[in-house]
């Protein structure tokens, strides 16, 4: 079964049997000014080029092995309510499926925003020392510590950055802002207009999808590749 049919099949048990009645995007979502406000997830899929794919998961942050039958490339935002819910989601799945799943994760931010753009700034000063997974944890359970000044520092502390030093000099020098960047602009040129977005192997899917989806596209993708390879 392909990915559109997943989506189809399970959109309606999942919007309300999963997600519940309430599922408007919060204020702190991203947004743009002429997105209409979502619900739940979309299952309408478009598909990105294996270009432009290729792009994202080597541009992002991987969490995950290197040659995972299914990559889930997602934009999240560290204010967003529902990266927070996906997160958890992606969580259950990367636990469930070591060997089928890998997760790249492209950090949108409010860069006008000193505060939120010092915490996702640490995500990739954190990176930098090989522990984007566990910043990444930390701050999207963090709440209103986003907010605060010192926000990404206490989220360091708590996500146990080994290298405090050299992890404070990251994030006040500024030196890979760059990276959030180019993620902002990598979201604008494929029309991600809010959070979360994924690309499932180059599908487009909008929103925090339930766990029944993705587990059922994520085992229906190394299944289909497990039948193509026998029948080599």
């Amino acid at each position: 079964m392909d990915l559109a049919s997943v989506l189809m099949v399970a959109s309606v048990a999942g919007l309300f049997a999963l997600r519940g009645l309430n599922t408007l995007l919060p204020e702190t979502a991203r947004g743009r000014s002429d997105e209409a406000p979502l619900r739940g997830f979309s299952p309408k899929s478009g598909q990105i080029s294996q270009q432009e794919f290729w792009a994202l998961v080597t541009s992002g942050h991987r969490i995950g092995i290197a040659d995972a039958p299914v990559t889930i490339v997602v934009f999240s935002d560290y204010a967003c309510g529902f990266c927070i819910e996906l997160n958890r989601t992606l969580e259950i799945l990367l636990s469930r499926y070591p060997q089928h799943l890998a997760v790249v994760v492209k950090l949108l931010t409010d860069l006008s925003s000193s505060t939120r753009f010092n915490v996702a700034l640490g995500a990739e000063c954190a990176a930098e020392q090989g522990w984007f997974r566990e910043y990444h944890n930390a701050a999207l359970g963090a709440g209103e510590l986003i907010e605060y000044s010192t926000g990404w520092q206490q989220i360091a502390e708590a996500a146990g950055i080994p290298n405090a030093l050299a992890f404070l000099d990251c994030v006040r020098s500024r030196r890979l802002e760059e990276a959030l960047r180019h993620d902002d602009e990598d979201a604008v040129r494929l029309g991600v207009r809010v959070t979360p977005t994924l690309f499932v192997n180059r599908d487009r899917v909008v929103g925090s999808a339930p766990l029944a989806v993705l587990d059922s596209i994520i085992s229906s993708a190394f299944s289909g590749r497990r039948t193509s390879r026998a029948q080599h």
